[in-house]
């Protein structure tokens, strides 16, 4: 599917002008300390494995007892570094973006493999292309080293529209593997019957946020539909959604910035009335950044109202 492009009647391209305006900050020291200290830690992890590789293998390992618990399997892993694995799945920091989806690739009994990195990329959000390029290609490298055929990007807008769209241009063209998105993965299996749910395990009213990376610059409209009306018994849209949905307010490495707090809970003032209108008590984003946001901003306007991953809430209802 094409990528859609977030433009307005008059052609304008307002996040091609928002990187650019990102990159003269980036370029002339004006840009958040967090951003640039997050980039550079993902380079250097990249740039330095053998002495990570010991730490981060160890606090992977730690979670699977939590998967054979859930599965019932002893012999349930997460497997790293397995050469020749159809998958390579790019999580993000955190056992929430690792033990859902792993739970389930063992039901669908799934040939993958787990990165050794994590999908974010903050030099996208700094607008700076040398960093983006230098933490992508981690990945990239990554990838045809254990020689897998797709590499999978777990909820993460930003981090699948770069590796899928912009990506290929830095290095260019396209690489020898798909790049792909859980959510796409998931739909998937459900259509060909890998996975089996019961939608009795989400009864309460749920309702998706549509991320704007992996909606209107990713184009995943109708996969995490496919995945919702499967594990739940009362999805409800909002009003407008898919590429016309309103932005939550957190994207562009805001959630990372506290002195951006204030700006960024006002900002979601349209989604939160967006929110009030499903009558949800669960909303699902398939995007970190907009679970952090979307967290806040039920907290702080009072909302009641849980956010959860869609990996997440699939494997609630999930039938093993």
């Amino acid at each position: 599917m094409p990528a859609l492009r977030n433009e307005l009647p008059m052609g304008v391209d307002t996040a091609l002008l928002m990187q650019t305006a990102r990159s003269l900050a980036t370029a002339s020291g004006q840009a958040p300390e967090i951003l640039v200290q997050l980039a550079d830690t993902s380079i250097d992890r990249g740039e330095n494995l053998e002495l990570f590789r010991e730490i981060i293998i160890e606090n992977i390992k730690s979670l699977e007892e939590e998967i054979r618990q859930r599965t019932g399997d002893p012999n349930a892993s997460i497997p790293i570094e397995k050469k020749g694995a159809d998958i390579l799945f790019v999580a993000l920091s955190g056992a929430h973006s690792i033990v859902p989806p792993a739970i389930l690739f063992h039901q669908a009994k799934a040939n993958w493999t787990l990165s050794l990195f994590e999908a974010s990329n903050y030099g996208v959000f700094l607008g700076d292309i040398e960093r983006a390029k230098r933490i992508a290609k981690r990945i990239i490298d990554e990838a045809r080293r254990l020689e897998v055929k797709d590499v999978v990007i777990g909820e993460c807008g930003h981090a699948y529209t770069t590796l899928r769209w912009e990506a290929p241009k830095w290095f260019g063209g396209a690489f020898p593997f798909r790049v792909r998105s859980i959510i796409e993965v998931m739909a998937e299996w459900i259509q060909e019957g890998r996975l089996t749910f019961d939608r009795s395990a989400n009864r309460e009213i749920v309702t998706y946020h549509d991320s704007c990376n992996l909606t209107r610059n990713g184009g995943l409209l109708e996969e995490p539909r496919i995945v919702l009306r499967a594990v739940t018994e009362d999805f409800r849209e909002m009003y407008p959604n898919r590429e016309e949905n309103y932005c939550c307010g957190g994207g562009g490495g805001m959630v990372a910035v506290s002195e951006w707090d204030n700006r960024r809970l006002e900002a979601g003032k349209p989604k939160v009335n967006q929110l009030k209108a499903t009558g949800a008590r669960i909303v699902v984003a398939a995007c970190d950044n907009c679970r952090i946001q979307l967290s806040e901003l039920s907290e702080h306007y009072g909302l009641g109202i849980t956010v959860s991953g869609l990996t997440e809430l699939a494997v609630k209802a999930l039938v093993i």
